[in-house]
C-alpha cells in the first residue's frame, strides 16, 4: 500500500494525476477484483487514489487555514462567532488563507515520500520548513511546538532521524506524530 501512495504522490507532483494513461507499477492489486478488466481497473483505481490523495492534502490545507485565526479560542466564543469563511489575522496575526505547521509538515512529508521512503530526507524537509520557511504559505514558520523543535534540533546535531523523538512522559503531543 505504501508503494501505491508513493506512486500517487509522484503522479500528483508530475502533474499527471488526471491522466488515465499514467504508468502503474506491477502488482498493486494482487488481491483485488478479478471479475473485471484488470488493466482498466488498475488505471481507474490509480487515478482515483491520486485524486483522493490530492483532495485530502487540499482539504487539510483549507481546513487548517480556516482554523489558524481561531486556534485556542473557547468553544463558546466560536459558537457566538462561528468560522464560515477565511479570516485574516486572529491568533497568529496572519493573512487569510495561511495554513499552520500541520499542513507545512504534511507537505514536507509528501514531497519526501514522492521520492521514496527516506527518513533523513523527511527530516531535511522538516528542517527546510523549520529554519527557512519552506513549505509555508508565506515563507515564515510559526507556532512550532517544543516536541517538534527538540526533534529537529537533535537531527541537526547529527542524531539519526529515527532516534530524534523524545522518550519522556510528556513527549507525546501532536508534534510526536510527525
Amino acid at each position: 500500500m505504501l508503494e501505491l501512495v508513493l506512486h500517487a504522490i509522484s503522479l500528483i507532483e508530475a502533474g499527471v494525476a488526471g491522466d488515465l494513461l499514467a504508468p502503474v507499477p506491477y502488482g498493486y492489486l494482487k488481491d483485488s477484483c478479478f471479475h473485471c478488466n484488470f488493466f482498466t481497473h488498475v488505471l481507474k483505481w490509480n487515478v482515483g487514489l491520486s485524486r483522493l490523495v490530492l483532495s485530502g492534502i487540499m482539504g487539510l490545507a483549507v481546513g487548517d487555514a480556516l482554523g489558524v485565526p481561531v486556534e485556542f479560542r473557547e468553544r463558546e466564543t466560536l459558537a457566538r462567532d462561528p468560522v464560515v469563511g477565511m479570516r485574516a489575522y486572529g491568533t497568529y496575526n496572519k493573512p487569510a488563507g495561511t495554513w499552520s505547521d500541520d499542513t507545512s509538515m504534511t507537505l514536507c512529508l509528501m514531497s519526501s515520500l514522492a521520492k521514496g521512503l527516506d527518513y533523513d530526507e523527511i527530516m531535511r524537509n522538516f528542517l527546510k520548513w523549520y529554519k527557512a520557511g519552506e513549505f509555508t504559505a508565506d515563507g515564515h514558520t510559526f507556532d512550532v511546538g517544543t516536541t517538534t523543535s527538540a526533534a529537529l534540533e537533535r537531527f541537526e546535531r547529527g542524531v539519526p532521524a529515527l532516534e530524534c523523538g523524545g522518550t519522556g512522559e510528556y513527549d507525546n503531543g501532536n508534534g510526536s506524530l510527525m
